[in-house]
């Protein structure tokens, strides 16, 4: 299995397999006073996988900020990976909405993705000052 792409953004959906997304990109967010509350951020990823990757696999999610404290309870599930026929490689997405993230601290943050214990991608978010 190998990332295809990963990303923040203000809102996004999988509709039978294909993505939709508001405001791609998301990697910094202002607050004019701490703690601040983000209310809605989601997280997309993309993955790329064989034959050899089919089945169940757990995933997890976090979100830490610079002293690798959690800033929302750490998000996990499973997903299932299935090739239909002879297909040799497919895809499957992966969104997971991130509600009212609450940031004590200014500076740099991360959003983590690991499946099966194998870290996938880190993603920077930075709090500034508004």
């Amino acid at each position: 299995m190998d990332l295809g792409f990963a990303f923040l953004c203000d809102a996004a959906q999988d509709s039978g397999g294909k993505l939709h997304a508001l405001g791609i990109g998301v990697d910094v967010l202002h607050a004019a006073s701490l703690p601040a509350v983000h209310p809605h951020l989601s997280l997309v990823v993309r993955f790329a996988y064989g034959r050899e990757d089919e089945g169940d696999h757990s995933f997890s999610i976090a979100v830490l900020d610079a002293d690798g404290k959690n800033v929302v309870a750490p998000v996990g599930g499973q997903m299932t990976l299935r090739l239909n026929g002879e297909s040799t490689a497919g895809g499957a997405n992966l969104v997971v909405d991130l509600q009212n993230a609450q940031f004590t601290t200014y500076g740099p943050h991360e959003v983590s993705v690991s499946v099966d214990g194998r870290s996938f991608a880190t993603l920077p978010l930075a709090v500034q000052r508004l």
